[in-house]
């Protein structure tokens, strides 16, 4: 509805407004302050743009699948498409299919003469360079991921709310959401949050006699927001570095129309805490044997939140990206030799 409406806040407003003007650079860090600009070229054609793209798509999902064992007959995913999707292997099927569709784009464009061969040599490299910075990121913020995860920090959270469960049953949906967020915002992955907290929220929940549905929405609005607005994610980093951007300038313009968006949500669920649930007697068995069983691996503390709370106060304080996630890995790493 904000998109179709055209309704930005804040500086978003004051760069939709400037780019509507011709100023598409006008960022603190101005990336491309000092760049040239370059010739517009008439030989290409719409085709040759979305062809690329089309074509990119369709590859990496074939490839996918086949990494997946669909077109292997001695494969039980063979020629069934859900399980060899799930059972494919992403790293692999995705480099495959992009190197189909670069072979398909140079077939295009080089016959045609619309670049020449040079040319698309060059713009492999520009676009290498282009993700170095983004790579480095993600690479730190995975490490960062997984060192927050083997502290147990997602185990605490879920053991906080299993102690609190009965007493907080009221406002249960509403502090699901908020929990979400704040993993997924903390790990940089929404499908994480959902897979791992998100099991034993639903868990939670059911014991509490909470409507599944209404769980599971709150778990998965939380994840998605959290993962949306992290400089740890993979989307968050990407978009900037293909936009000529760096992450956090990306982060602080679409925080506020993204976060008025979840505000209301909140609301949402809010409301529903009061009017659609009121609360439950606590069956907790199930989630107290799995709270166990994990409280035999972690020791499970509120310190084990600082790696990405330390993350935080660095955005916070304008550090740059790859110095603030160098930060919480160290101070994650130290902890992990000390607790865990």
């Amino acid at each position: 509805m904000l998109a179709a409406m055209k309704m930005d806040f804040g500086k978003m407003r004051l760069h939709e407004a400037n780019a509507a003007k011709g100023d598409l650079f006008t960022t603190d860090a101005r990336p491309y302050a000092q760049s040239e600009v370059e010739e517009s070229d008439t030989k290409g054609k719409v085709l040759d743009l979305v062809l690329p793209i089309a074509m990119l798509i369709v590859s990496c999902v074939i490839t996918m699948v086949y990494t997946g064992g669909f077109f292997d007959g001695e494969s039980g995913s063979y020629l069934n498409f859900i399980d060899a999707f799930s059972n494919s292997d992403a790293s692999v099927g995705l480099v495959l299919g992009a190197f189909l569709a670069l072979i398909v784009t140079f077939v295009l464009y080089i016959p045609r003469k619309v670049i020449t061969i040079k040319q698309f040599a060059d713009s492999i490299g520009d676009g290498f360079k282009l993700m170095v910075s983004a790579m480095l990121i993600l690479t730190f913020a995975w490490t960062l991921s997984g060192v927050t995860n083997n502290l147990g920090a997602k185990v605490f959270v879920a053991e906080f709310v299993r102690v609190s469960a009965a007493g907080l049953a009221n406002l249960l949906p509403a502090i699901v959401f908020l929990i979400a967020l704040f993993l997924a915002f903390a790990t940089g992955t929404s499908w994480g949050t959902v897979g791992t907290v998100g099991v034993a929220l639903m868990g939670i929940g059911l014991g509490l006699g909470m409507d599944p549905a209404m769980t599971g929405g709150a778990i998965l609005s939380g994840a998605y927001f959290g993962d949306k607005i992290s400089p740890f994610s993979e989307t968050t980093n990407l978009a900037p570095a293909m936009a000529g951007t760096d992450v956090m300038t990306h982060v602080k313009f679409m925080l506020m129309p993204t976060a008025v968006v979840y505000v209301i949500t909140l609301g949402v669920f809010g409301v529903l805490s009061f009017t659609q649930y009121s609360g439950g007697e606590a069956d907790m068995s199930t989630v107290v044997q799995f709270s166990d069983a994990l409280a035999e691996l972690f020791h499970i503390s509120p310190i084990l939140l600082l790696p990405p709370v330390v993350v935080i106060v660095a955005v916070a304080c304008k550090m740059p990206a790859i110095p603030g996630i160098t930060l919480g890995v160290v101070v994650g790493g130290i902890l992990g030799l000390i607790f865990q």
